[in-house]
């Protein structure tokens, strides 16, 4: 069950945590960023118990498939995924609470890499991720470049804002 309406001030919440991410560094400008996700995320699938379900909500809706898939046919987008699906071919996301492994396909879709999002997501915000180690780091700047371009799409789209504004 989705939400659509949002009010002004729902709006202006998501907007500030957006802006909020400015990289100082990608560990706090994704923890910023996810913020500003999970407030959109949770007004729009407000019908949806967990964070997880409301993710899985998103990813399983064919407007965000569309969306992904438009954003795929950008070239900086399509190489920051491939970058991730590299990183992870190495060695994949390990999920800390069930020791799930998580990795992206050859021809990456949004259920893998917003399943691979919300497991950095968990790892970074429950302790699993490391500030100074080098592959953590990748991930994270990875994952925020990603969710940064999905976010810019989503308020241009939902609260006709010019996309320039993000460009900073």
């Amino acid at each position: 069950m989705t939400n659509k309406s949002f009010i002004e001030s729902d709006k202006d919440l998501i907007k500030q945590w957006y802006y909020k991410n400015l990289p100082k560094d990608y560990f706090s400008a994704f923890t910023t960023l996810w913020i500003g996700f999970n407030a959109y995320y949770k007004r729009k699938f407000s019908g949806v118990n967990g964070d997880h379900n409301m993710v899985i909500s998103l990813y399983t809706n064919e407007e965000y498939k569309t969306l992904f898939a438009n954003l795929m046919e950008n070239k900086n987008f399509s190489k920051t995924v491939k970058d991730l699906k590299e990183e992870l071919a190495h060695k994949p996301l390990i999920r800390m609470n069930n020791k799930d492994k998580y990795n992206i396909s050859d021809e990456p879709n949004i259920e893998e890499v917003f399943e691979a999002l919300y497991v950095v997501r968990n790892n970074l915000f429950h302790g699993d991720k490391e500030i100074t180690d080098e592959r953590d780091e990748k991930i994270v700047k990875f994952s925020y470049q990603i969710l940064k371009q999905f976010m810019k799409e989503i308020i241009s789209r939902d609260f006709k804002i010019g996309s320039d504004r993000y460009d900073k």
